[in-house]
């Protein structure tokens, strides 16, 4: 799957507002990449940074009061230095967005229909009313909607929330998009309507042979459906690896709370103890020094520990993997599978192909 040029190449992607409280840094130095035809999934609670990171590449974030720097390369070019109007071709022909709240995507004056209709006829001044009503119903019936021809006209509060997310998805696909950047589309709904949508989304991925970035707070989700994740952590990156990598040997203290949380693994808590540090004030050190059990002195002085690689794809940023440290200490046989990437049946994931 891997080429010579990723499809997608972030570095040192660096996301700061202004607030009266201070400067606030949201993403930190960040950098992946995407490969064609793959899916990645950035994972980490609510406030990592996650959406943030993902909205500052295709200059969604306002400038002032948010402040965006580093490199986002799209097939080379970079996003975060081209001027508005070549960004708008490529946001709205070749990267197209599902967000997290269809209820305050769409315009609830506006007949779903009309809605995506009219984002056709935007990026194809040749297309006739009838033309981009025609295949705004394909859209809506690739996209799972039943009786779609008879759904045009519905406005966004006669569809159900999974019906909603279903038209978001089908808004996106109006420009067979290259890459899509799916802002947690499934977090509002039942498990049920859950497990829909990623199968069409995974459906759609197989027929338009697109890349796609997922945002979540769910691991599990990201064993559905994921090629490589990324862990983010108060606007850093704690860990990363393909999907087997993260779910056979979690390496990072972090990963490994993220995946206690998941029903069945014993954290009956339900959550990981404790906050993320202010934004406005980030600590020294480890993020997650202040809530992690295995910190020490070291983990709370200087810089967010480097990125070391323990694995082909696989690497982390905690000072248990650099020299004169045991990492066995922040590791949990618990939550060690093995190695069972010939029959990924053993550990529950599939993979995102």
């Amino acid at each position: 799957m891997t080429t010579e040029t990723p499809l997608l190449e972030v570095e040192n992607l660096t996301t700061k507002f202004r607030t009266d409280e201070g400067k606030l840094t949201a993403v930190d130095g960040i950098d992946f990449t995407v490969e064609e035809g793959e899916t990645v999934c950035i994972v980490g609670e609510s406030g990592s940074g996650k959406t943030v990171a993902t909205e500052s590449i295709t200059g969604l974030v306002e400038q002032p009061p948010g402040y965006v720097e580093g490199t986002a390369r799209y097939r080379g070019e970079d996003l975060l230095s081209m001027n508005s109007e070549r960004l708008r071709e490529i946001r709205g022909e070749e990267i197209a967005h599902i967000f997290q709240n269809p209820q305050e995507a769409m315009n609830h004056c506006y007949s779903v229909g009309w809605q995506i209709a009219e984002a056709l006829k935007i990026h194809d001044n040749n297309i006739s009313d009838s033309e981009a009503r025609s295949k705004a119903v394909d859209l809506l019936d690739r996209a799972g909607i039943a009786n779609a021809s008879s759904r045009i006209d519905d406005y966004p509060h006669e569809f159900s929330g999974g019906q909603k997310q279903r038209a978001m998805i089908a808004m996106a696909l109006v420009t067979s998009p290259t890459l899509l950047i799916a802002d947690e589309p499934t977090t509002a709904l039942d498990v049920t309507i859950q497990a829909q949508i990623l199968r069409l989304i995974d459906d759609i991925q197989e027929e338009f042979g697109m890349s796609i970035l997922f945002v979540t707070h769910d691991l599990g989700v990201v064993a559905e459906i994921a090629d490589k994740v990324i862990v983010m952590y108060s606007g850093k990156v704690m860990e990363r690896g393909d999907v087997f990598d993260i779910f056979e040997t979690p390496a990072h203290p972090y990963t490994q709370a993220l995946m206690k949380c998941i029903p069945g693994q014993g954290n009956s808590g339900g959550g990981i103890p404790g906050t993320l540090p202010d934004p406005h004030n980030q600590p020294d050190g480890c993020r997650f020094a202040s809530r992690c059990e295995h910190a020490v002195e070291d983990c709370q002085v200087g810089e967010q520990p480097e990125d070391i690689a323990i694995g082909t794809e696989h690497s982390v940023s905690c000072i248990y993997y650099q020299n004169g440290y045991d990492s066995s200490v922040v590791r949990d046989p618990d939550l060690e599978q093995g190695d069972g990437r010939s029959d990924p049946d053993q550990t529950g994931v599939t993979g995102g192909d």
